[in-house]
């Protein structure tokens, strides 16, 4: 971002400041959920891939033992 968000008049009015920044911190925890939230997807993206991969290898050795076994 650059510049400004939102402004202030004077003489200050406490109760509009007060809501001001609460809607801010507010919007900051929500941004941080969402980082979190993405983080965990795709912590859970990467396992996925691993136990596909993890499947398609256990495939390939069990296909390779059984026409071994018969050899």
């Amino acid at each position: 971002f650059s510049g400004a968000v939102d402004y202030l008049f004077k003489p200050i009015n406490t109760t509009i400041l007060k809501a001001k920044v609460s809607v801010f911190v507010d919007l900051y925890l929500q941004s941080e959920e969402i980082k979190r939230k993405n983080a965990l997807l795709q912590e859970a993206i990467m396992k996925s891939k691993e136990n596909e991969e993890l499947k398609k290898a256990l495939a390939a050795r069990d296909e390779f033992l059984l026409m071994a076994s018969h050899e």
